[in-house]
């Protein structure tokens, strides 16, 4: 038993932003902007536009050429529902979606006909159109807005994108080839839209510390950090300012690489966290951070109202919203390639707000403004402006400042201020700062409703290692290097990898360390046992398939 306390911010009276704090916003956005405008001045608006043009045009031609190549509208005059393309191509059911978007996109463009509910008369395209598209977009490229490997990329992914229909091929292998990161890397730093994103995004946190007046580190936390191309541009900004930084994704292997990457930044903690799970059950309270940063991966919210609320509850008095999302829905060559990897809640695909209806992924900008404001966000900004360069690609940065009208709460402060006042046995051992206490039905304190806020932190797989051990040294090696990238002290070798809390980013790396690290996987191709892991993925079947391969 312990004794917990609970603490309700007073409520300030409802007033216009004072001076400072329009000085903070209108500074703010002016920093965002200068970084952007720094990254992008290089740029040839027509350049920019032509060579998107080429791009769109490539990957529709990749659409038609997939759906040609299982055998539809093969012949003059031939019609097919949406219901008979699924079932002839055998689109696994979470692409159901993704394969609507591209009809949508198809018949747009005039590439396909509609009649009533369904299609007739897709454009033939052959091989050999398909790569004078390619060709035409390569010679259109910029290289200062748009990385060689980039482009290669969004062609790989048409020329696989019947794998991935069928779920044969999970485009994070793609991504991320054998492992390697360079792909990943231009799409998330080196182009030139997210480069001056992540300028802003670091431009903007910076004037936050350096306006910062708390008595304690600045805490900002990171989610959905991924492979860190925002990270790395944000920790030299926060240097000089004392600041607490939590980097936080999903999947333990951009956690360990992050670890590795950011070593010389001390102040910086690493943890799993999913934004579409309670936060409470992940170790964080009510008004825990003064900057929450997320590029790229809000959208994966199934339900953004509800996310934007659980966001809100983190931030402390006055504390700042700062994101990045795409806010077009024409990006054709997205949906080839990255949006066969939103994942919402459950692993699955599907969306709980507007956007169901609607089969979009993303929100336009006016929709996020719209959102963050009904969310109680205040000085809204939305940047680059349609003028810019980059503007095209839709790629934008948000931001917004939360709970101006809620008094400002140091728990440290007020934990001294009792301690002065109440014998030691009284004082909480846990103090959280809540923006409303929950209330029944009869208007008193919901004390089963706080109880619940104090479930037991999720533990991280404690009992997921009981099983058999090992039997040989192959199964130890195995099942150390599977421990290693799990973070468990130890892995049974009848434990499935993903109940273990893997996932397909960390079998990359657990593929790539049996490649380096056991004699018996030395000699087998990358590919080779990347499906044996999707398949089989326990140390016991890994090391029978590795003896008979040997």
């Amino acid at each position: 038993r312990r004794l917990v306390a609970f603490v309700e911010p007073a409520r300030l009276p409802a007033q216009s932003p004072t001076a400072d704090q329009m000085m903070t916003g209108n500074g703010l956005a002016e920093t965002a902007r200068v970084a952007i405008d720094t990254e992008t001045k290089a740029l040839d608006p027509v350049e920019v536009t032509t060579f998107l043009r080429r791009l769109k045009d490539a990957q529709l031609l990749a659409m038609a050429f997939t759906l040609r190549s299982a055998g539809l509208f093969a012949e003059s005059g031939s019609d097919h529902s949406l219901a008979e393309v699924l079932d002839v191509v055998r689109v696994v059911p979470m692409y159901h979606r993704l394969v609507r978007r591209w009809f949508a996109a198809l018949e747009q463009e005039g590439l396909v006909e509609r009649h009533a509910d369904r299609f007739r008369n897709l454009r033939p395209v052959d091989a050999r159109a398909l790569d004078d598209a390619w060709r035409l977009a390569e010679e259109a490229r910029p290289d200062e807005l748009w990385p060689g490997e980039l482009l290669a990329f969004f062609r790989t992914c048409t020329s696989r994108l019947l794998d991935q229909l069928h779920g044969e091929i999970d485009t994070v292998h793609l991504l991320f080839p054998q492992g390697q990161r360079e792909i990943a890397s231009a799409l998330y730093e080196s182009n030139a839209s997210l480069r001056s994103l992540n300028a802003a995004v670091s431009a903007s946190v910076r004037y936050i510390a350096e306006s910062y007046a708390g008595n304690r580190p600045l805490r900002v936390l990171e989610i959905g950090a991924g492979t860190g191309g925002t990270t790395a541009a944000l920790l030299p900004a926060l240097s000089d300012s004392p600041a607490s930084y939590l980097f936080t994704d999903i999947s333990r292997y951009f956690i360990s690489e992050a670890q590795r990457r950011f070593r010389d930044y001390p102040w910086v903690r690493y943890g799993l966290f999913d934004m579409n799970e309670d936060y409470r059950t992940q170790g964080m309270d009510h008004n825990s951070f003064d900057v929450i940063v997320a590029a790229q991966v809000l959208h994966n919210a199934p339900h953004m109202p509800r996310l934007l609320d659980q966001l809100r509850e983190l931030l402390t008095p006055g504390g700042w919203l700062i994101f990045t999302e795409g806010t077009t829905q024409d990006r054709y060559e997205l949906m080839t390639s990255m949006e066969f990897m939103v994942r919402t809640s459950s692993g699955g695909n599907e969306f709980s707000d507007h956007r169901h209806d609607l089969d979009r992924v993303f929100f336009s900008g006016e929709e996020w403004t719209d959102l963050l404001t009904e969310a109680g966000g205040e000085q809204v900004i939305c940047l680059p402006g349609d003028a810019d360069p980059v503007a095209p690609l839709g790629q934008r940065m948000f931001a917004a400042c939360f709970k101006r009208d809620y008094a400002p709460v140091d728990v440290a402060e007020l934990l001294e201020h009792l301690s002065g006042r109440l014998p030691d046995y009284m004082l909480p051992a846990d103090l959280q700062v809540v923006d409303a206490l929950p209330l029944t039905d009869n208007g008193k304190v919901d004390r089963r409703r706080l109880r619940a806020w104090l479930m037991p932190r999720a533990t991280e797989y404690a009992d997921l290692g009981i099983g058999a051990e090992p039997c040989d040294e192959l199964e130890a090696s195995l099942a150390r290097q599977w421990a290693r990238a799990l973070g468990l002290p130890v892995v049974a070798r009848d434990r499935n990898f993903f109940e273990l809390g893997g996932d397909s980013m960390l079998i990359v790396q657990v593929v790539g360390a049996a490649r380096q690290e056991v004699s018996e996987a030395a000699g087998l191709p990358y590919e080779v046992l990347l499906r044996q892991m999707m398949n089989r993925p326990t140390v016991a079947a890994l090391a029978e398939f590795l003896r008979n391969a040997g």
